[in-house]
């Protein structure tokens, strides 16, 4: 099998069973996580790890990965990336953030906690 098949093969059995999901939207609300999150040590939960395919976007971060990142976003403060991420969304949109950054953040958090405390692996899929 090669290695797209493998990797629409591995997103087929996700979307088929009921794993832990975490869906964040493409909004505006995810330009500000994204601007909000960059240059911090947290940054690869949201596009990093090995990339399994360009487009669509698939990343793959190992347990080993997913616990340094449930780390480095407990040492995140959602208010500081709602901060930098709104100034991002008003300066290039005109857009301001009701707190939505700051929760992205939290759930954000929640999610690789969980998944660092089972030792799971994270597939990040931009879908």
């Amino acid at each position: 099998m090669s290695s797209p098949q493998r990797v629409d093969r591995t997103l087929e059995l996700l979307d088929a069973a009921e794993h832990p999901t975490l869906r964040l939207g493409t909004d505006l609300t995810w330009v500000g996580l994204q601007a909000g999150l960059n240059n911090t040590p947290a940054a690869p939960a949201l596009s990093g790890g090995e990339m399994w395919r360009h487009h669509p976007p698939v990343h793959a971060l190992a347990d080993m990965q997913v616990t340094m990142l449930a780390d480095a976003l407990a040492d995140t403060d959602p208010a500081t990336v709602e901060e930098t991420g709104g100034l991002v969304l008003e300066e290039s949109f005109g857009e301001v953030s009701d707190g939505d950054i700051a929760a992205a953040v939290t759930r954000l958090t929640e999610f690789f906690r969980a998944a660092a405390d089972r030792g799971d692996a994270v597939i990040i899929a931009f879908v």
